[in-house]
């Protein structure tokens, strides 16, 4: 049966979850990407791909001239490049005692494991991924504006996935600080953020996500428009049990290797309703909608 899902991180993010899906992925992880050799790999692409996720739309970016509290729903579509469903996997032969490299699929590759068979008829399997074009996300945020120039949000969610994984919890926040004013730059947004996330599942998994931007544009009484530079940092960790070593815990870590942060946007705030748009056009090109409320 096909898994719907790539790892706990996503389905999580993306509301969809499959009781006994994450020990499931873990444990094929387990038995043939023991080796921090080729488990980075196969798991590296869903590191990048929440990286850009989770750097979108943490302010409306419009500064306010009064106290406002706002929420939100921040939904993100990230777009997966071909170069993310395939790696460079090795194995040991068992002919000649050498290390070979072979093109496997990633989590986001094939939905087909690549076998390779060696002549003495011994076969190293590499499983398939998930076949994953795109990857979506959700989440509620909660964001205070309009105190000296400056604007925090927080984003939090927890649940019990199950009984074996035990709880999913995500803790956000962020700040902003709006730099025009004291130029008396009328129209104008220029702002420094920064942020961090949290996210962690039971035991088996949790990641962290930092990232830190320069933002300017222009507003008038209702649209806005912005870009944004800077950079982002992200780290998924998995542990799981090595079946070869007593089932002893082992632990890899994945950091993302996409750090250049870059983001065109635009918001329209019309009374208390407030939206944007938010595109990351590096790879993994990523495109965010924020809606809600400011009171």
């Amino acid at each position: 049966m096909k898994i719907r899902a790539t790892i706990v991180s996503v389905l999580i993010l993306s509301m969809d979850i499959s009781p006994g899906l994450a020990q499931e992925i873990i444990s094929v992880f387990g038995r043939v990407y023991a080796h921090p050799q080729n488990g980075p790999g196969y798991f590296q692409p869903i590191s990048n791909v929440l990286n850009n996720a989770l750097s979108m739309h943490w302010q409306s970016q419009r500064p306010q001239t009064r106290l406002r509290v706002g929420l939100s729903l921040v939904a993100t579509q990230s777009f997966i490049p071909d170069r993310y469903h395939t790696f460079d996997a090795s194995y040991m032969s068992t002919v000649d005692g050498q290390r070979h490299v072979v093109e496997a699929p990633t989590v986001l590759g094939q939905n087909e494991a690549l076998v390779v068979t060696e002549s003495n008829g011994y076969s190293h399997v590499f499983p398939g991924g998930f076949e994953y074009r795109f990857i979506s996300t959700a989440v509620p945020q909660l964001s205070v504006e309009g105190i000296w120039n400056s604007a925090a949000s927080l984003r939090f969610i927890t649940f019990t996935i199950d009984e074996q994984v035990g709880r999913f919890s995500t803790f956000g926040l962020s700040v902003w600080h709006h730099f025009a004013p004291y130029f008396e730059l009328e129209s104008t947004i220029l702002a420094v953020s920064a942020g961090y996330e949290d996210i962690k599942a039971g035991d088996i998994w949790d990641a962290s996500h930092h990232f830190f931007q320069l933002t300017g544009g222009r507003y008038g009484s209702s649209l806005h428009f912005y870009g944004s530079l800077g950079f982002q940092w992200f780290t998924q960790s998995i542990r799981y049990e090595e079946p070869f070593e007593n089932f002893a815990v082992q632990r890899i870590d994945i950091p993302a290797n996409n750090r250049l942060l870059l983001k065109l946007g635009a918001g329209y705030q019309w009374s208390i309703l407030s939206t944007g748009l938010e595109v990351s056009p590096l790879a993994p090109f990523t495109v965010g909608l924020q809606l809600g409320v400011k009171l």
